[in-house]
Order: C-alpha cells, then sequence, then structure tokens
C-alpha cells in the first residue's frame, strides 16, 4: 500500500499481527512506510501503534472533522477516534 493512498484521519484495519482485524484510526504517519493508529481503548491517542502500511487496509474515508483537527494541530482526543470507530464497527463489523 503506498503512502499516498493513506492519509491522517482515515479508518484502517489490521490485517497481520496479534491485532488482525482491529479497527484504527489513522493519526499521523511516520515515514515512507508507517503510521500511527489508535482506536480511543486499547491503544490511545497519547499511546499509538505503529504499523507498517502494509499491514493495513483501507476501511473507510477520513471523517471529515477528525481530518481537519489533526491537519490544523488541533489536539484530538480518544473520545473523537471512539466518535468515529463507533459508526463504522456498526456498518463493517470490526472489532
Amino acid at each position: 500500500m503506498k503512502a499516498e493512498r493513506i492519509r491522517p484521519g482515515q479508518v484502517v484495519v489490521s490485517r497481520a499481527g496479534r491485532d488482525a482485524g482491529q479497527c484504527y484510526v489513522v493519526i499521523s504517519l511516520r515515514g515512507d512506510s508507517r503510521a500511527a493508529v489508535a482506536d480511543g481503548t486499547r491503544r490511545r491517542v497519547q499511546n499509538p501503534k505503529y504499523k507498517n502500511f502494509k499491514h493495513l487496509r483501507l476501511l473507510a474515508e477520513p471523517d471529515p472533522e477528525l481530518e481537519r483537527k489533526i491537519t490544523s494541530g488541533e489536539r484530538i482526543t480518544d473520545a473523537d477516534i471512539r466518535r468515529v470507530l463507533w459508526v463504522l464497527v456498526e456498518k463493517e463489523g470490526c472489532q
């Protein structure tokens, strides 16, 4: 998966590792091949998980409000992450 396809605020699903099937929100990009992801409960914004792009599958377009906060440098909270994921968990059935 190419870096230009993954943007902060997008919802992704882990394809590999112990957390396979887990939904996350991309909160930042690290270099050319890694993304910092959080789910707001087990992986919080203060302690994100770093996943290789090839271990992630895009699930949805970025939430406009969350994307705006991330790109403008505003503080995002775990509640923001949970709000975005709550809607998708019901639709997509990810963990």
